[in-house]
């Protein structure tokens, strides 16, 4: 998909400063045009929402599921929370730090945050990348002093940073192309994280081996008489840690043991 990757024949100052320069067809737009504030109140079987950085707006259930971790949940006050349908996004109080959240399903969410509803020339797979990029972020964060006197943002926030209106089409290419560059990235990543995790331990059993038997694989090996131990090369003695040490500070078992290699005294 790279490879057939073209360069605009031509672009532009898009006129924004977090932006840059722009291809030549496209536009520049208010925010509030691409995007209305939704302002219903919750419905009666609205399944509760959290707004999420790592998974974006999803059922408070899914997130305890994939995170093992539980959510407090809202028990006064429901009829105030807000409606939110699926590819809105959310303003959340972290908003500044990770951008804007896509609503993966429909639900309420509470009534401290902001809903936006796309409108149809806003592709919300476009704008769940824009959103999360950090030339917008730090647009974003530069619109108040929230973060000094300790404010949410809200959608006077949102609509002081313009954003760029792309050609439907170019929106969904551009979304498709992401979604299978983002996916193959992370594919790789975790495949280096296991490789890490491989190295990690094979480091762990270099350290623990040479420190438990020397560096000298053909030595001849005795029992340490130490369960965690094991054996132990055939010239090493094993001793009172109180017999290695002048204290021995409050915390440490006096049944510790030390072992002595050659060399040491």
């Amino acid at each position: 998909m790279i490879e057939d990757l073209k360069p605009y024949p031509e672009t532009r100052d898009s006129g924004l400063a977090w932006l840059g320069e722009i291809p030549a067809h496209w536009e520049i737009a208010r925010s509030k045009r691409l995007f209305r504030q939704r302002k219903e109140f919750a419905r009666p079987d609205d399944e509760q929402l959290s707004a999420t950085q790592a998974y974006g707006v999803i059922p408070q259930a899914t997130y305890e599921a994939r995170t093992g971790y539980r959510v407090v949940k809202i028990s006064m006050h429901l009829e105030k929370r807000r409606h939110v349908e699926a590819d809105d996004f959310v303003i959340s109080m972290r908003s500044f730090e990770g951008g804007l959240e896509r609503a993966w399903s429909a639900g309420a969410i509470r009534s401290s945050y902001v809903v936006l509803k796309p409108q149809p020339e806003a592709e919300a797979g476009f704008f769940q990348y824009l959103f999360k990029s950090a030339p917008y972020i730090n647009a974003l964060r530069g619109t108040a002093n929230y973060i000094r006197d300790g404010q949410d943002l809200n959608f006077g926030n949102f609509c002081n940073v313009d954003i760029p209106l792309v050609p439907a089409e170019e929106q969904q290419a551009i979304a498709h192309f992401l979604g299978w560059a983002t996916n193959r990235l992370d594919r790789a990543i975790k495949a280096k994280r296991r490789i890490i995790a491989l190295l990690n331990e094979q480091k762990q059993a270099i350290i623990h081996r040479a420190v438990t038997r020397g560096l000298d694989p053909s030595v001849p090996l005795k029992d340490s008489g130490v369960p965690w131990l094991g054996e132990i090369p055939e010239h090493w003695e094993v001793k009172r840690l109180r017999m290695l040490v002048d204290r021995i500070d409050q915390g440490v078992s006096p049944l510790a043991v030390g072992f002595l290699a050659e060399g040491d005294s």
